[in-house]
């Protein structure tokens, strides 16, 4: 299935990971979550009826980026945004692969 370049999955490339019976799977790296707001961040008070698309298209020109102020904002599930939270958004400077290896098991 082709992936789109705006997609947190478009430059990573697959490995093979083996599970704890031997067979071995084809994955991709995680991407963790930022523990904290990188200097320079936006903080945006969500007014109704905003969304993280939305936000997306303002901040980034495009809602194709949403996930990044999700992944920015991990404690927020993003159907559930009230009026009045404040939601990090990352600089677009900030965006970039972080790779970690990982095992089934």
């Amino acid at each position: 299935m082709p992936v789109s370049s705006l997609s947190r999955y478009a430059r990573l490339t697959a490995y093979n990971a083996p599970a704890a019976d031997g067979k071995v799977y084809s994955t991709l790296p995680l991407r963790p979550q930022p523990e904290t707001a990188i200097a320079g961040s936006t903080q945006h008070i969500i007014k109704a009826p905003e969304t993280l698309e939305f936000l997306s298209w303002r901040y980034f020109g495009t809602s194709e980026l949403w996930w990044r102020i999700a992944d920015m904002n991990p404690l927020i599930f993003p159907l559930d945004l009230e009026t009045g939270t404040s939601v990090t958004i990352p600089r677009t400077s900030d965006f970039g692969i972080f790779l970690r290896e990982r095992s089934f098991g």
